[in-house]
């Protein structure tokens, strides 16, 4: 009895190491590839959606709302932007561009210089749809964007 006691106690911290089933299922599924060249985690981030071309103006503002509450949700703080004169004025260090299947992460304190950059692979839905599957995606993605740091 005191051998698989002992047994359970040595391997209780192996157990609680490393990912949880949903992210190394969601990393197989995503390819998520991060190159991050150092973030402050506490300044704001601002999400600006970046769907050009022939997309529905709704794209963007989905985008922004659910990654702007992914971000939130994850402890970090987020800002807004406003458009003046054409000139698009962030209230917050990062800028954080989103397309379909990447981000872009810019250091307005640095002429806004590219410090952090995501790709994934799969849907596009990501960051326009709200269901579960996709709020479970944004989490994921965001998490690995901390952990890079």
């Amino acid at each position: 009895m005191k051998k698989l006691l002992f047994t359970i106690m040595l391997l209780i911290p192996y157990l609680m190491i490393g990912q949880s089933k949903e992210d190394k299922k969601l990393q197989r599924k995503l390819k998520l590839e991060i190159v991050n060249k150092g973030l402050n985690l506490d300044d704001k981030f601002v999400i600006v959606g970046s769907f050009g071309g022939n997309w529905d103006a709704s794209y963007n503002e989905n985008t922004e709302k659910n990654w702007n509450t992914s971000f939130f949700k994850s402890n970090l703080n987020t800002g807004d932007y406003s458009i003046e004169d054409g000139y698009l004025i962030i209230d917050g260090r990062y800028q954080v561009n989103i397309d379909k299947n990447s981000m872009t992460i810019k250091d307005a304190s640095n002429n806004f210089k590219t410090v952090a950059f995501l790709e994934w692979i799969g849907p596009s839905g990501i960051g326009t749809l709200t269901n579960d599957t996709n709020k479970a995606k944004r989490k994921y993605i965001i998490k690995s964007l901390i952990e890079s740091n």
